[in-house]
C-alpha cells in the first residue's frame, strides 16, 4: 500500500464526515430506508457512516490501495449492509438506488472523455426520482481565485505529518495538478518522506448540467459547499451539485 494511503486518515484527520452525511441527508433525504451508491469510496469513512442509517450501502472504489484500505475498516467497523466493489461503475451490476453520491470531489477525478459514460452509469442505476448529490471545486471560482502553494501540519495518534502543496493551474485551464510532497514523524520511527500527483480535472457549471441532463436528470441545483442552505456563487470554491433523475 503506498504511503498516500496508509497517511491518508492523518492527512485528513479533521475533515467533517458527518457533517457531509448530514448534509446528504438533508438535501437528498437519504435516510433508514434508503438503497445508497457511494462512489470513490477511499479509505471508508463516508461509507461506515452511511450504513449506520441508511438500508444498504453499496460502495465503489477503483484504485486497488484505497479499496483495501476501505475493506480493512468496514470490517473493523462491522458494516454488515455496506457492499464494496472495486468494479466501475459503469460496470456494476446493481441497480435501483435511491440515491447515489460522490463525496471529496470524486468528480472532479473523472477526465472529460469518461464523463458521459460516468454519469450516464449513474442515471441508469438509480430509480426513477432517484437524486444524487456531489461536492466538487468549481471551475468559475478557481478561475477568479486558483489554488496557491501552502504548507500544512496535521497530528492525529501522536503522528506529525507535514504536507508541502505545489498547485500547477494555467489560467483559463481545464485541470489543476498538485504535487504533494510529504514528512512524517511518528514515534520509535524514523522519518518517512514521500510525494504523490493529484490531477483535478474542472467542470464549468454549463457543462454540468449539460451532461446531467442528457443522462435523464431534470432537477440540478448548485449549492454552497460551506453552507448548502445557500445557492452557490461565482466566489463558491467548492460547490454541492444536487440532482434529481426524471
Amino acid at each position: 500500500m503506498r504511503p498516500f494511503v496508509r497517511h491518508y486518515d492523518t492527512l485528513f484527520a479533521d475533515k467533517d464526515y458527518d457533517s457531509d452525511v448530514v448534509t446528504l441527508a438533508t438535501l437528498t433525504g437519504a435516510g433508514a430506508t434508503s438503497r445508497v451508491l457511494e462512489l470513490g469510496a477511499g479509505t471508508g469513512s463516508h461509507s461506515h457512516r452511511l450504513g449506520r442509517f441508511c438500508r444498504e450501502v453499496v460502495s465503489v472504489e477503483i484504485d486497488a490501495d484505497f479499496h483495501s484500505a476501505c475493506a480493512a475498516r468496514l470490517q473493523a467497523a462491522d458494516s454488515r449492509n455496506v457492499t464494496l466493489y472495486a468494479t466501475p461503475v459503469e460496470e456494476l451490476p446493481e441497480t435501483g438506488f435511491d440515491v447515489a453520491a460522490a463525496f471529496f470531489h470524486v468528480l472532479n477525478y473523472i477526465p472529460p472523455a469518461a464523463r458521459a459514460g460516468f454519469v450516464g452509469a449513474i442515471g441508469e442505476r438509480l430509480v426513477a426520482g432517484g437524486r444524487f448529490l456531489a461536492d466538487l471545486w468549481h471551475a468559475e471560482a478557481v478561475e477568479r481565485d486558483p489554488p496557491r502553494e501552502e504548507t500544512r501540519t496535521k497530528r492525529a495518534g501522536g503522528v506529525r505529518l507535514l504536507q508541502r502543496i505545489s498547485p500547477r493551474y494555467v489560467p483559463g485551464g481545464a485541470e489543476v495538478e498538485l504535487d504533494y510532497s510529504f514528512e512524517v514523524e511518528a514515534p520509535g520511527r524514523p522519518v518517512e518522506r514521500f510525494d504523490e500527483r493529484l490531477r483535478l480535472h474542472l467542470w464549468t457549471r454549463p457543462a454540468l448540467e449539460a451532461t446531467f441532463r442528457a443522462a435523464g436528470f431534470s432537477h440540478i441545483e448548485f449549492r454552497d459547499w460551506r453552507d448548502s442552505r445557500r445557492a452557490a456563487g461565482s466566489v463558491s470554491w467548492r460547490v454541492w451539485l444536487y440532482a434529481r433523475k426524471s
